[in-house]
């Protein structure tokens, strides 16, 4: 399934108002508050009663984004899967991952994959104008890794530099992009901290 046929996910808080029914006045208000979805999540009910939202209109606002915050985690536990993963069998342009370096011990980023070719990915570092810290790397390197890898080993997961949130969540990042996850068949990652030895890294030109 993909994200975008469940109808308890909203793609942004215009998406959100128009689907509940309420008035387009509501998306002023939460503009004017600098209150997007993601803020709408973190949010309580006198910061909306704060905005003169009425009680039934706020009752409803969160009804619905408790749903969308149970849809979006069951996407980021993988309890629900694309419907193609299964099916691809190689990396390809666009999608996304999480990646390791040995000068950034402890952490990893979110990346794009912005070439794939020749047994041989680039991928960009989301959130940076430049391709300075482009890494080039093989397929099976050790450096990349599946969504949810740093959560799984303990790692800090740095959000894109051009977001301003506390914690990064892939399930929401993946729906605001419009963008896919590589599937996890498609990688051999080593463990956390591992890295290639040197001998064997030849096929690597990040360090």
């Amino acid at each position: 399934m993909d994200s975008s046929d469940d109808p308890r996910l909203f793609a942004n808080v215009d998406d959100f108002l128009k689907r509940l029914n309420l008035p387009s006045e509501y998306g002023e208000k939460l503009k004017n508050a600098n209150l997007d979805l993601e803020g709408l999540l973190a949010s309580d009910d006198n910061e909306l009663k704060e905005l003169e939202i009425p009680m039934g209109p706020r009752k409803a606002m969160f009804s619905a984004l408790v749903g969308h915050s149970r849809a979006l985690d069951e996407l980021e536990r993988g309890i629900v899967k694309r419907a193609d993963s299964a099916q691809t069998l190689v990396f390809t342009k666009g999608m996304k991952l999480e990646v390791t370096r040995k000068e950034e011990p402890g952490k990893a980023w979110v990346g794009t994959i912005v070439q794939a070719l020749g047994g041989e990915l680039t991928i960009h570092r989301d959130g940076e104008k430049d391709a300075d810290n482009d890494v080039k790397c093989a397929f099976h390197s050790a450096h990349i890794h599946p969504m949810g890898y740093a959560a799984e080993h303990g790692l800090e997961l740095v959000a894109p530099a051009n977001m301003n949130v506390e914690k990064f969540e892939w399930a929401s990042y993946l729906l605001r992009e419009n963008a896919r996850a590589a599937p996890s068949h498609l990688f051999h990652s080593a463990g956390p901290g591992t890295f290639p030895d040197a001998d064997s890294s030849s096929d690597e030109s990040d360090g």
